[in-house]
């Protein structure tokens, strides 16, 4: 079976549109181009990771995360050339998110992300005491204006009918549109706003061109730079044209999260003369893809092994830690420890950031494994945090009435980052686990994380200073479960031919496809694999490639013409290939010889009987139903 699926992965195109310059293009500039711009200038420089590391912060930072107090829930602007669209909303789950919900509806000059942003002051103000007519399922929806038209949806009380109304767009080109609920609260198995025709199931979604989520697109600092965008593309310009482990997997993580809510550039992994050619691609069609994650990971005996993922730590958090001294407190909860022991790595910090914390988390993994870690009892000291880090053995009390207490010092030492081997909270009974360091502890102000990993970990929600909805914790969350490179085990993979071609798919489809359009298996097994088949990576661009430049030359040769011939199987197969091939694809064959013959043989009859025709001599005859002629 590998080997037929071996004979499929090689027969596949680059590109099913002959019209893309680049893989990544859709309609994006260069981001050879984009760096030039002087609202948003940037270098693309893969050694340069201290720029990685400072647009890490500034995306982690407030500047990017416009903090306001709205009236609608969601804003969107379209391109509305038809002269009506309809509006969708449907129960979820056997209910409607709400009984009602208003509406605001302009009419604007460009559907770009400042024209709508330009109009949320009145949105808020017409939401909150404009006058919004009733439209019930089967109404119409007034045609939008510069000044605004508002109107309150009311839903069915019966789950079981969808809501749906017409919108008059005539002669509106743009259409900006502002509700207290997000649309998609709404959506079970039609879009919220769709082509006008009879059969909505058959539509064409109309999806916004931008949205209110979207501050990177319009943040701009006193001199006019844009400095959430411009950190945005330096991310993705890196992540997308350097090698694969020039940013953290976490940073990884940051480009997606941020690359909804950002303008992105187009920029192809950039070329390596040792590496060979990436087989070619279409995006759009994952059955090639599917069969390289089959040879890789499909569940049989030729299967990869994934690298393990597993760290020696459960939590980590950092902290600012101004004082010379903090106390780290477990208790016993419900009568006993969770544990009789816990490991825990302290190190210095330069900053608290999400960033940062996470590029502790292989150095704090190594040294809870090999240590040394040095016994803590109760009433005992832990050392000052470090760079290189401590470890310590925090040993609990065999009497669970006694609470452990231990002096951490951290004088001189900013900021600090505990990595411990349980969640702290799970020896946490009625006094926090880092306190100030006071005579009562009971009356002591509790010191929070500012950031975690995971990122619910160890906080509490009533005094956490960042939601776990923010752009760094989405991107942690998601990188703690895929850490990149353990490299204490790393699996085994590209040992054999199938599994490199495999591989070398699931390369092209991560490198060479919309994020959008990767499969979320394909970006497992990319994680799972890429240490293991390190030698084995590709190029998905031709020699000579250089996307620093604007315009980025040369683009990706055109698809070809016919997909190129299968290599021809050695004359000899031993027993294991023959089972490879499988009883049914045998009988197949046989079958199709058959009917081959059998049609070759039905041309020579009908050749024979048209000669016997024309020669008087017809092989079929009338047979008289009275037994011959009069």
């Amino acid at each position: 079976m590998l080997c037929l699926l071996a004979l499929a992965l090689g027969s596949t195109r680059r590109l099913s549109d002959d019209a893309h310059d680049l893989a990544h293009s859709h309609d994006r500039q260069l981001c050879g181009c984009e760096k030039d711009q002087p609202d948003h200038p940037f270098v693309i420089d893969c050694s340069n990771t201290q720029a990685i590391r400072d647009s890490t912060l500034v995306l982690e930072s407030d500047t990017c995360l416009e903090t306001r107090n709205d009236e609608f829930e969601w804003g969107g602007v379209f391109e509305t050339p038809d002269d009506s669209y309809k509006w969708v909303s449907q129960s979820v789950a056997n209910a409607y998110a709400d009984p009602a919900m208003k509406m605001v509806l302009f009419s604007t000059t460009e559907a770009a992300a400042p024209d709508l942003f330009a109009i949320r002051a009145t949105a808020n103000t017409m939401l909150s005491s404009g006058s919004c007519p009733e439209v019930k399922t089967g109404g119409n929806i007034p045609k939008p204006t510069s000044a605004g038209v508002c109107v309150t949806l009311t839903f069915p009380s019966d789950a079981s009918i969808d809501f749906f109304s017409t919108i008059d767009t005539t002669g509106v080109p743009h259409t900006a549109f502002f509700t207290a609920h997000v649309p998609t609260e709404f959506e079970r198995d039609i879009h919220y706003l769709m082509e006008d025709i009879a059969d909505l199931y058959k539509a064409t979604p109309n999806e916004p061109i931008a949205e209110t989520n979207q501050y990177c697109k319009v943040q701009a600092d006193a001199d006019g730079v844009k400095t959430c965008q411009q950190a945005f593309f330096i991310l993705q310009a890196h992540h997308d044209y350097c090698r694969h482990d020039t940013l953290t997997r976490y940073e990884e993580e940051l480009v997606h999260v941020w690359e909804s809510k950002c303008f992105q550039c187009a920029i192809e992994r950039r070329y390596e003369a040792q590496l060979s050619q990436c087989p070619r691609i279409d995006c759009k069609d994952s059955t090639v893809v599917q069969a390289a994650h089959f040879v890789v990971a499909g569940g049989h005996d030729k299967a990869c092994t994934p690298a393990n993922f597993k760290y020696e730590f459960e939590w980590g958090g950092s902290f600012d830690t101004p004082d010379d001294s903090y106390v780290w407190v477990s208790q016993a909860v419900s009568g006993a420890y969770a544990d009789a022991y816990m490991i825990m790595t302290l190190f210095s910090m330069a900053q608290t950031n999400m960033g940062t914390l996470f590029m502790l988390q292989d150095k704090a993994d190594a040294l809870m494994a090999s240590g040394p870690c040095a016994i803590v009892e109760t009433s005992g000291s832990i050392p000052l945090p470090t760079e290189a880090g401590v470890c310590v053995n925090l040993t609990f009390p065999t009497n669970a009435s006694i609470d452990f207490v231990a002096t951490v010092n951290t004088a001189g030492v900013a900021h600090t980052a505990f990595f411990t081997a349980h969640v702290p909270t799970e020896f946490e009974r009625d006094i926090h686990y880092l306190m100030e360091d006071t005579a009562d502890l009971t009356t002591a102000t509790p010191n929070e994380p500012l950031n975690q990993v995971p990122t619910a970990g160890g906080g509490h929600a009533h005094r956490r200073l960042m939601s776990n909805t923010r752009p760094s914790d989405l991107a942690a969350a998601a990188a703690f479960a895929k850490p990149r490179r353990r490299l204490a085990d790393k699996g085994s993979c590209c040992n054999n031919d199938e599994q490199n071609g495999a591989w070398k798919q699931i390369v092209a489809y991560h490198d060479l496809c919309d994020h959008d359009d990767v499969p979320s298996y394909i970006e497992i097994d990319f994680h799972d694999y890429e240490e293991a088949c390190e030698e084995h990576f590709c190029n998905a661009v031709p020699a000579g490639y250089d996307g620093t430049v604007c315009p980025s030359p040369p683009p990706p040769p055109p698809p070809p013409t016919k997909p190129p011939s299968p290599p021809v199987l050695p004359p000899s197969r031993d027993k294991d290939d023959d089972d490879d091939l499988g009883t049914g694809a045998l009988v197949g064959i046989v079958v199709a010889a058959v009917v081959g013959v059998i049609a070759i043989g039905a041309i020579i009859f009908i050749c024979v009987m048209i000669q016997k025709e024309k020669s008087g001599q017809p092989m079929f005859t009338t047979i008289s139903s009275g037994g011959g002629s009069a």
